[in-house]
């Protein structure tokens, strides 16, 4: 048996969750729910604010968001989670021999390998700051003055 948590922050996301559990009723497995208020955390303004930023990169690269969320979690992402051992030995063995194009690919949808998502909060601000300095190097502006920044960051 086994036990997943899961903050539904839209529709999208209860919908997911509602999937799931009809595939275990499917297989003819029982479901507990719980529900309760769930409060957002600085986590999630952290994730809502990397797609923000992907949204304002796409906007002044000409590039889409999509490919901006696969390009920063290749370049910014990865090298964070390769300190995992079981990431690096799996993406070394996988992934880095491949061209950039192919690793790009393999970031964003559909195949979208999970990078930023296990990250946990001090690992997030600082795949945000390395994005941010990315960025600014490249003379990109990214929203900084505004809540969200504010909540992401703990200011």
């Amino acid at each position: 048996m086994s036990w997943q948590s899961v903050t539904v922050a839209n529709l999208q996301q209860l919908e997911s969750v509602n999937q799931a559990a009809c595939e275990w009723f499917r297989e003819g497995k029982m479901v507990d729910v719980k529900v309760r208020e769930s409060a957002p955390s600085r986590l999630d303004a952290m994730k809502a604010l990397q797609h923000h930023w992907y949204n304002e990169l796409s906007a002044q690269t000409g590039k889409s968001a999509k490919f901006m969320n696969a390009y920063c979690k290749l370049h910014f992402g990865v090298p964070i989670a390769r300190e995992n051992e079981e990431f690096k030995t799996i993406y070394d063995q996988v992934i880095k021999h491949l061209p950039k194009s192919k690793k790009i690919y393999l970031m964003g949808p559909p195949v979208s390998i999970t990078v930023t998502g296990n990250f946990n909060t001090q690992q997030m601000h600082r795949y945000l700051n390395a994005i941010k300095e990315w960025a600014d190097r490249k003379r990109y502006r990214l929203t900084t003055n505004h809540d969200l920044y504010l909540k992401a960051m703990g200011a």
